[in-house]
């Protein structure tokens, strides 16, 4: 489980050493680390502070999207979405669901998600090769632009100029 929001840390209970495998405890781990990395108990907390009427169903939505991202940030090959999906269920039947502590999140923490959440796994497909952002053609581009529009800026104003004599009387 991931515990705090200033100084958030992975805790593993000595009992879910027991029961999972090195891979399934290590892709446990990163499972809880992708919660680390998108600060998914500062967004929880925020969420929390929030007193709307509805608000509990858009939190339960964001908590199954959170275990889903983190899920995908666990996983790189279907091997690992197997083993994440053994720990899911390993944990999920020898700690039934309960209440998890303020700001935690915990693997196993939703049990309405752990059938989609392992479905999703098991379908696991690698995702394709991002695109390489074009940020190095884009600023290039972007300053030759603004010079064509320069270079022209002179004459474009004084056609502008010359019509709006005509039109003007």
């Amino acid at each position: 489980m991931l515990i705090g929001i200033r100084t958030p840390q992975v805790l593993i209970s000595k009992a879910a050493c027991e029961v999972l495998s090195k891979e399934e405890l290590c892709t446990a781990v990163g499972h809880e680390i992708g919660h680390l990395r998108s600060r998914d108990n500062l967004k929880d907390a925020m969420l929390n502070c929030i007193p709307f009427p509805g608000m509990a169903r858009l939190e339960r939505a964001w908590r199954e999207a959170a275990e889903l991202a983190a899920d995908q940030s666990a996983v790189s090959s279907r091997e690992e979405a197997l083993d994440l999906a053994a720990a899911l269920l390993k944990l999920a039947r020898r700690f039934p669901p309960a209440s998890a502590p303020a700001f935690t999140t915990g693997l196993a923490g939703g049990a309405g998600s752990i059938s989609k959440r392992v479905e999703r796994l098991l379908a696991w497909k690698a995702a394709p090769p991002e695109a390489k952002r074009g940020w190095c053609y884009t600023i290039p581009s972007l300053f030759a632009a603004i010079l064509c529009l320069a270079a022209k800026l002179g004459p474009v104003l004084v056609l502008t100029h010359a019509l709006t004599e005509q039109l003007v009387p």
